[in-house]
């Protein structure tokens, strides 16, 4: 797939990105090698597979999900603020 000036002023704005003008070339290049290389990936015989194919026999071992509760997390936060009282961040009037 070709990127041109249409479509990469397209993902631009889609990701709230501004790509500079002397960038503009090798960007568009690179969109489109990358998404070459995704298109061979859609020539690959996958039938048959399952649908979770490893190419190990192992599975990842997932650690115990243990809570750890900190009593002093929100006072170690608010005193690295530039001002605090209590346990408030104090910041400028707006209104």
């Amino acid at each position: 797939m070709v990127i041109d000036d249409k479509l990469l002023s397209k993902l631009e704005e889609l990701s709230h990105l501004k790509v500079a003008p002397e960038k503009r070339e090798e960007i568009k290049e690179e969109l489109s090698n990358i998404l070459n290389f995704v298109e061979n990936l859609n020539q690959l015989d996958t039938d048959g597979l399952p649908d979770k194919f490893s190419m190990r026999d192992t599975y990842s071992h997932l650690r115990d999900d243990n809570i750890e509760v900190d009593k002093n997390i929100g006072k170690s936060v608010v005193e690295n603020s530039p001002k605090y009282q209590d346990s408030s961040f104090v910041v400028p009037r707006i209104v």
